[in-house]
Parts: C-alpha cells; sequence; structure tokens
C-alpha cells in the first residue's frame, strides 16, 4: 500500500480542522453556559482565536494586495 504525499495529508489534516473547533467550541458552550455569563465566553472564544492566528500572522508578514 502506498502512502499518501505529505500535501495530501496536509490537505487532509487542515479539513479536519473546522468542524473539530465548531464541535469544540459547542460542547465547551454546553458545559459552562449554566457556569459563566455569554460575555465571558465570547471573550474567552475571542482570546483564543487571537492566540492562534496572531502568530500566523506575524510568521508571514507579506500578504497579497486584494486590490
Amino acid at each position: 500500500m502506498e502512502s499518501l504525499p505529505r500535501t495530501s495529508l496536509l490537505s487532509y489534516f487542515l479539513l479536519f480542522l473546522p468542524p473539530f473547533f465548531w464541535s469544540t467550541n459547542f460542547i465547551v458552550g454546553k458545559v459552562l453556559a449554566p457556569k459563566v455569563p455569554p460575555w465571558t465566553l465570547n471573550t474567552g472564544r475571542f482570546v483564543v482565536s487571537a492566540l492562534i492566528l496572531v502568530p500566523l500572522l506575524l510568521y508571514r508578514r507579506e500578504w497579497p494586495t486584494l486590490s
């Protein structure tokens, strides 16, 4: 059996991430909703996403122009 090329494995991994984060967000929201106010939950979600995205932004400094 042949192994998948590296780019194919990366593609599958990247396709797996959004549903994983969405489902994790749903589960955490259900567990914490009775205990934590909604503003705190939303702030926590924003902070976690910023912690993930800011390093990516800093890693790739030159972004293509959209216009």
